[in-house]
């Protein structure tokens, strides 16, 4: 196999390694999701019987609280991995640009993750 081939095998390989890792994270992020909604109702359910109408009220207040500040912080999820996204579409257009562009895309990567790390929402070490 010679170089071309090589690193045509590795950019078409990438391509795959992020898609599947896309469609990974988002299942397990959905999940989580899922298991913490479910288990609120759940336990909400079991003791609403025994909770005063006040308890009631304050439960579906904050629970109002958690979907609207979720939704919230999935539309800024999403607009920023959209960007990250952007950012790695463009490293894989061009198979003789790849080395240069992933390293691009890279920067700009742990550039937004050390912004996020600043205010607390991702944590993130230097390599």
């Amino acid at each position: 196999m010679d170089n071309e081939e090589r690193d045509n095998l590795i950019f078409e390989r990438q391509k795959e390694l992020i898609t599947h890792s896309m469609s990974n994270a988002m299942a397990y992020t959905n999940l989580v999701i899922v298991g913490g909604y479910a288990s609120f109702f759940g336990l909400w359910s079991l003791t609403k019987e025994h909770l005063l109408k006040e308890q009631i009220f304050w439960s579906a207040s904050f629970i109002f609280l958690s979907v609207v500040s979720f939704v919230l912080f999935e539309i800024y999820k999403m607009y920023i991995n959209g960007k990250i996204f952007v950012s790695l579409t463009q490293t894989v257009i061009d198979s003789i640009q790849f080395p240069q562009k992933i390293l691009e895309h890279k920067e700009k990567s742990a550039e937004i993750a050390r912004g996020l790390g600043k205010i607390g929402l991702l944590r993130c070490h230097s390599q």
